[in-house]
């Protein structure tokens, strides 16, 4: 699953959840194996029931690799640009 939100429970910004009910309820009732989102632009883990969640990285600061048939899902630093 791919949204934009979060769901609860994944990302605390300023001390508060800012997980989305609907995203909650649309995980709820899907079920998805993984599911990825990226409003928030910084990489953090968790899950919700039986879900990985992922947020996900700005592509300048980190760069992902997901596996399709298994969904496993690597990231790696993107190297810099201004290294020689």
């Amino acid at each position: 699953m791919l949204c934009h939100q979060a769901p609860h429970g994944v990302l605390r910004i300023g001390g508060r959840d800012v997980g989305c009910d609907p995203v909650d309820e649309v995980i709820e009732a899907l079920s998805p194996d993984l599911c990825l989102l990226g409003h928030y632009h910084r990489h953090a883990e968790g899950s919700v029931g039986g879900t990985r969640v992922v947020s996900l990285a700005p592509v300048w600061e980190r760069y992902y690799w997901l596996d399709p048939e298994t969904l496993a899902l690597d990231s790696y630093e993107t190297p810099n640009s201004d290294a020689p």
